[in-house]
């Protein structure tokens, strides 16, 4: 795995080689074993490198025979070794042993089309001298990240935001429509970032930028579709995800240096450490991180799935509140991001990295198969559908005042007061309601005098995708949407950033999209039903897990922010919000943060995500701006 960017100045501007160097050096993590920069007068290309394939030789940035074709390139194309061998009968010569060079040479041969073709995670950028063009690509579900700005001066593009920021010319104005979102949901749905002139380009798209034209055309080339159901009898699928995922784990194999896979003891690490003990005949080494938090530790769990495949399992106690971690995570990411899990991600990376540079990952068996118990609620509730929403909400609001204002989310009082809530409502706003983590209200109180924007409502986000959105059952249609949404957005964003802090590159095999293509085409009823979730995965590998992994009740990766601000976190907590940079900057209320804090500190109101929010906010902007 690797980092990369670019930059193109206009009117024939030479490029500042130095600039991009440390441009290019922001990503070390990403790439600690090489580095290269390669100039054409007004365009510069950039590349850090994590050798994982063709070590000796693969070297970036990299060129066909002729030089007229340039590409930095960040991931792994798994299905590489079948497109070269084509390509090699058809006269292509290659000078590597490198993915990369193949995706050179496959764009000679079909240009933009070729990447339909690839079989992998990806973001790359092509300079076609030629046609003097840039081509950017992103792969189907947006595994691996890709920015761009644009203004007057240049075009630029990058693996992380933080390296936009080194050109001297980077508009840092926020985009407060993207800040209102992001206390929302937590993170910042793209395309949009933090910046208001820079952007995501989104999972399964390509940009080409003309730059005699300075023309930037962006253009879909893969979406899932849950429109056509197979005839496939339950038995029979299956049979056919086995097939599929142990194909795909072993196309995941792929690797010149240490390997191994993340395990948790649910389900869908379960799986994958199943298929891959299969392949590794008792040479697969296991990670898990423990917390001294029992409701949050699952490392009695994963001994368990390490000892029934005997894995050489390594275990570690860590403790996720020490702030100095979400610190160094926030350069990181490079704009406010605050999935909390994304700090015990990082420790369990960190730790994996010191045996092993490839780890595979569970990630997206609950947005494939159904899993997340939002979609049970969602289920249920939809049966309420014939009773009045106005009834509802009056009825519900007041069951809400009469539990408990418990400042932890798991407990149930949190998670009946957000239920009861969600029920209230209907459509995708019940949806949206279950995953907004603050009201326009409370938004609103915040806010300071530079805050004068007219926001979109958050929920546009969603509505903008739920409206093209191919799947006909009500909870098939969530999980496509998270598919589009929550997945690339939240999951794989943390999965990636928290995992390339420490130089690991992670391997998802549930998320191959030969799977997602066949699982999208089965009916709702083989992965989610009023009395079974995941159930497909479940029953295709419940006679190869220890029975402790589909037993249990879900658990997530979480932990407790609520209770850490309270206590291991206060005097954080209290000094950067009670003298806040965005509040000197009038970007926010000082006085409504201090009544948000008091109001959680005294157990009047459950503020966790917000806070937390707040936290990341401000200390993104006292490091960016």
């Amino acid at each position: 795995m690797c980092g990369i960017c670019g930059v193109i100045k206009f009117n024939n501007q030479p490029i500042d080689k130095q600039i991009l160097e440390m441009a290019n050096n922001k990503m070390l993590s990403r790439g600690p074993d090489a580095s290269g920069v390669k100039l054409f007068g007004n365009v510069g290309l950039a590349h850090r490198r994590l050798s994982i394939i063709d070590i000796a030789s693969g070297q970036q940035p990299l060129c066909n025979e002729d030089e007229t074709v340039w590409i930095t390139f960040n991931g792994e194309i798994y299905n590489y070794a079948a497109l070269r061998n084509d390509l090699v009968r058809r006269g292509h010569n290659f000078k590597t042993n490198s993915d990369t060079e193949v995706i050179v040479h496959l764009y000679e041969s079909h240009g933009k089309e070729c990447i339909k073709m690839l079989d992998g995670m990806f973001a790359f950028t092509i300079y076609d001298r030629n046609k003097d063009i840039l081509l950017l690509a992103r792969d189907r579900l947006g595994k691996k990240p890709l920015v761009y700005f644009e203004n007057g001066n240049f075009f630029a593009f990058a693996s992380e935001l933080r390296t936009l920021t080194v050109f001297p010319d980077f508009d840092r104005t926020i985009n407060a429509q993207a800040m209102n979102d992001f206390l929302s949901y937590t993170y910042i749905p793209a395309p949009q970032t933090i910046y208001k002139n820079a952007f995501k380009l989104l999972p399964g798209h390509c940009l080409e930028f003309d730059i005699k034209k300075r023309k930037t055309t962006i253009s879909r080339y893969w979406k899932a579709d849950f429109s056509v159901k197979s005839q496939i009898s339950f038995e029979d699928a299956k049979s056919e995800l086995r097939r599929l995922l142990k194909l795909s784990v072993e196309k995941r194999l792929m690797s010149e240096v240490p390997l191994g896979c993340f395990v948790s003891g649910g389900l869908d690490s379960a799986v994958v450490t199943s298929l891959l003990s299969g392949f590794l005949k008792g040479d697969l080494s296991t990670f898990t991180i423990g917390f001294d938090d029992p409701q949050y530790d699952e490392r009695d769990y994963a001994k368990i799935v390490a000892e029934h495949f005997g894995t050489k399992h390594h275990v570690k106690q860590v403790t996720p509140s020490d702030f100095s971690v979400l610190e160094n995570l926030i350069d990181n990411f490079g704009e406010p991001f605050a999935d909390a899990s994304m700090i015990p991600t990082y420790q369990l990376a960190g730790f994996a990295r010191e045996n092993i540079t490839v780890a595979l990952s569970g990630d997206g068996g609950d947005e494939l198969f159904g899993g997340y118990y939002r979609y049970s609620v969602s289920r249920y509730a939809n049966l309420g559908n014939f009773i009045p929403e106005s009834l509802r909400k009056a009825l519900f609001e007041i069951l809400i005042k009469l539990l408990s204002k418990s400042s932890d989310e798991r407990r149930f009082s949190g998670k009946a007061r957000r239920i009861l809530s969600m029920l209230s409502k209907s459509g995708i706003s019940r949806y949206f309601d279950m995953l907004d983590k603050t009201s326009d209200k409370v938004k609103q109180q915040l806010y300071g005098e530079a805050i004068t924007s007219h926001f979109t409502s958050p929920i546009s986000h969603l509505e903008n995708i739920y409206s093209r959105l191919t799947a006909s059952d009500p909870i098939e249609k969530l999980m496509e949407l998270d598919i589009y949404s929550y997945l690339p957005n939240d999951i794989l964003t943390k999965v990636d950033i928290a995992s390339m802090a420490s130089s690991l590159e992670v391997r998802c095999p549930l998320l191959d999209y030969d799977v997602i293509d066949f699982v999208s085409s089965l009916p709702i009823g083989f992965k989610n039903t009023f009395s079974s979730r995941k159930k497909l995965l479940l029953e295709a590998f419940k006679n190869d897990l220890p029975k402790e992994t589909y037993s249990r009740r879900k658990m997530g990766f979480g932990v407790p922010i609520g209770r850490w601000i309270k206590n291991e976190w206060k005097g954080k907590t209290e000094k950067l919000l009670l003298d806040s940079s965005l509040a000197q900057k009038q970007i926010l209320n000082q006085d409504a943060m201090r009544q948000v804090l008091n109001d959680h500190l005294e157990n009047r109101k459950d503020y966790s995500y917000l806070l937390f929010s707040l936290i990341v906010m401000e200390l993104w902007h006292r490091k960016f701006q």
